[in-house]
């Protein structure tokens, strides 16, 4: 997983010179994003947040911006959870993702402030229940993490 996705992130610029900037090409590099965003990997988790960086600049001229945010809020729900994480490195890349998302103007702050307002008031909700841990299966830090990407908003 490591191997493929640094081959599509270093071959990105021949990928869209062979086959242009298609919406094909573009959904296919989304969903290996979206699936090494998922990995609990770091090598593979630190690759797809580059290629990520790498798709939205490469593709920002010829897709349209509401399908780019389309494909970019669930990721963000994603990033969103992975602020619970229980690695501190994990939990820095994603507040550098997400804010670099949002001072690109790919992703609004406010849709990221929404997302991350709803994870917060949902681990609340699941530490109620006497658990007294994140839904999202992190700690204390995840909150403050949480926090601290508001403030960085």
């Amino acid at each position: 997983r490591v191997a493929a996705v640094e081959f599509l992130r270093t071959g990105l610029p021949d990928l869209l010179e062979a086959h242009g900037a298609t919406n094909d090409l573009f959904d296919g590099l989304m969903r290996v994003v979206n699936e090494g965003l998922a990995d609990k990997v770091i090598k593979v988790y630190y690759g797809a947040c580059q290629l990520l960086e790498q798709v939205c600049s490469s593709f920002e001229k010829f897709i349209a911006p509401r399908l780019m945010e389309a494909h970019l809020l669930p990721l963000g729900m994603q990033f969103v959870e992975r602020l619970g994480d229980g690695k501190e490195a994990v939990r820095v890349r994603t507040t550098e993702t997400l804010v670099g998302l949002a001072k690109a103007g790919r992703i609004t702050p406010v849709a990221v402030a929404s997302l991350t307002l709803q994870s917060i008031a949902n681990a609340g909700q699941s530490a109620g229940d006497g658990a007294g841990k994140w839904k999202s299966g992190g700690s204390s830090e995840g909150w403050l993490c949480r926090i601290a990407l508001l403030r960085d908003l």
